[in-house]
């Protein structure tokens, strides 16, 4: 206790501090420091009655714990296809990055975006293939790995060749001619080959056709109902211009998250933030047709869907004190900096008149359509696509223009909507 002077602490040979004894006492608090290993030494730096000495230790900063999970959108899968392989990491980070592993063999590295990270991958060769996922960990986060998958790939039937289309989303109208076309250098050795449809999935197989050249094409009369072994259905012959014209002017990329991603959203809705969806009495989620769809899609709380979604995300952002929520205050333009980037938003207060620039490294706009174009709504008149006169008047790059309002419900009856 009688002992004087001062300690200097050092971390990987920095010095990251020198205190005081008080009553032969020494002590350095340390900031949260981000994953990492080192060694800490307290040097004591004698007085004049105690000589220097010194103490180290070994010292390990761990992360939050992670889980990563790897999935696959085909398995077991036939000779040819493409697969795609995601890994969610838990908690969701956009930190760090996933390694895919193909047969102990590192594959590639991906960003991880919002717990995510996919990998697509050409047509593998036959038989077993294990694949594993590796989170690199973030600075706060430590490195997890997945469990290993065993991905099955095998030939539809003996001998086979590359189907080059359909692989992935294409449409066939039933009724109407489409084309097959394969590789056929790869069966250069078989003067002729045999063609096999799977309506709903990669090993319930129909002929449709045998003995036929290996030239590499061959059109066939599309019969149906059923789906084809890509993304899309086998449309019934119509009219209609959904299914007509301007079938597939979506983005197909946005298409495939959206109908894989989709039943995970549903799933969080209700478990995760309290959202009560329609069900049949044996607990099935209830679905119907919406605005056009031919089947039943559309997962619902009653015709209060969005009501539903809205207050219980509203009730989530409340419960978070990091949120601040400005109540009654609608945008009217973007803020720009000295360089021309967007740094934020100009609001109008609606109950006090005033205006209020609030400031953000980044922006995000989410404020619906425009259906006061039309006569007939049946939602509130505020909706009148100022949203998007914002995100034009800032520079923004607008697109499908065409869908700027998608279903303006009314009926034209009177003293109606």
């Amino acid at each position: 206790a009688g002992v004087t002077g001062a300690v200097r602490f050092t971390a990987a040979d920095v010095v990251i501090g020198t205190v005081p004894l008080d009553h032969g006492l020494a002590t350095l608090t340390l900031p949260f420091m981000q994953t990492s290993a080192f060694e800490l030494r307290a040097t004591y730096l004698g007085d004049t009655l105690y000589s220097a000495a010194l103490q180290a230790l070994y010292v390990e900063v761990l992360g939050g714990l992670t889980t990563t999970r790897l999935t696959s959108s085909a398995n077991p899968m036939t000779s040819g296809s493409l697969v795609r392989f995601t890994c969610n990491v838990t908690p969701r980070t956009s930190e760090g990055s996933v390694v895919f592993w193909l047969d102990r063999v590192a594959s590639s590295s991906v960003p991880v975006a919002d717990g995510v990270a996919s990998l697509t991958l050409p047509a593998l060769p036959d038989g077993d293939h294990m694949v594993t996922a590796e989170y690199s960990g973030g600075t706060h986060l430590r490195f997890s790995a997945s469990e290993p998958i065993m991905e099955h790939v095998s030939p539809a039937f003996g001998p086979f060749t590359r189907v080059l289309s359909p692989n992935n989303g294409e449409s066939w109208r039933v009724g109407t001619p489409a084309t097959i076309r394969w590789d056929a250098s790869a069966a250069d050795l078989a003067p002729v080959v045999s063609i096999y449809l799977a309506r709903t999935d990669a090993f319930n197989w129909e002929l449709l056709a045998e003995n036929v050249p290996n030239t590499g094409s061959y059109t066939w009369l599309v019969s149906g109902p059923g789906t084809n072994t890509g993304k899309a259905e086998v449309i019934k012959n119509t009219t209609s211009l959904d299914v007509g014209t301007f079938r597939w002017i979506n983005d197909q990329e946005l298409a495939w998250t959206l109908v894989n991603e989709a039943p995970g959203r549903v799933l969080e809705l209700e478990a995760r933030y309290g959202c009560f969806f329609d069900r049949h009495p044996n607990g099935q989620v209830h679905q119907k047709p919406f605005a056009g769809q031919r089947h039943d899609r559309t997962i619902h709380k009653g015709d209060l869907t969005g009501i539903e979604i809205m207050n219980r995300l509203t009730e989530q952002v409340w419960r978070r004190p990091s949120i601040s929520a400005f109540e009654e205050h609608r945008a009217l333009d973007l803020l720009r900096d000295d360089g021309g980037r967007v740094s934020g938003a100009l609001l109008l207060d609606l109950r006090r008149g005033t205006l209020v620039a609030v400031s953000s490294r980044a922006t995000l706009l989410a404020m619906g359509g425009g259906p006061t174009m039309y006569r007939v709504i049946a939602c509130s008149a505020d909706k009148a696509a100022d949203g998007i006169a914002i995100g034009f008047r800032a520079g923004l790059r607008l697109r499908d223009m065409e869908m700027v309002q998608f279903h303006p419900t009314g009926l034209i009856v009177p003293n109606s909507l």
